[in-house]
């Protein structure tokens, strides 16, 4: 028995794309439920504040300048979860980052984003300290 010809080229670059869609859609928008686990605090890095430009796109930009955004100063915690291989990032403001320090033990509420075989990151959603 033949199989039949591919008539239409395009519609193999639409299914590779609909296949590219569906696993793209499931690797960063698939979220697992909430959970909740201890871990330390490892490293602490401060990001200092400036700005951004938004330099403006599209055929009639006229002689409108870049717009300015500011960007908050800001800290990213590298956590070391109970029950996790990997490292779990957080990133806090100064003001909620002041009551934390390295080595300190940590209560976390974390959700996993991804596709376990290939691809998987660990995102913190609540961070509190410990007694």
């Amino acid at each position: 028995m033949e199989l039949p010809a591919v008539t239409n080229p395009l519609l193999v670059c639409a299914g590779v794309f609909a296949l590219a869609a569906v696993f793209i859609g499931s690797a960063f928008l698939k979220t697992s439920p909430s959970r909740i686990a201890t871990g330390v605090i490892r490293t602490k890095t401060e990001y200092g504040g400036g700005t951004y430009s938004q330099q403006q796109v599209g055929a009639q930009r006229g002689f409108r300048a870049s717009t300015s955004i500011p960007i908050a100063p800001s800290y990213t915690f590298e956590v070391a979860v109970q029950g996790l291989p990997d490292l779990a990032r957080c990133s806090l403001n100064t003001v909620a980052a002041e009551k934390f320090h390295i080595g300190q033990k940590v209560r976390v509420e974390y959700i996993v984003r991804g596709m376990k075989p290939f691809w998987s990151r660990v995102y913190i959603t609540n961070m509190e300290a410990v007694p």
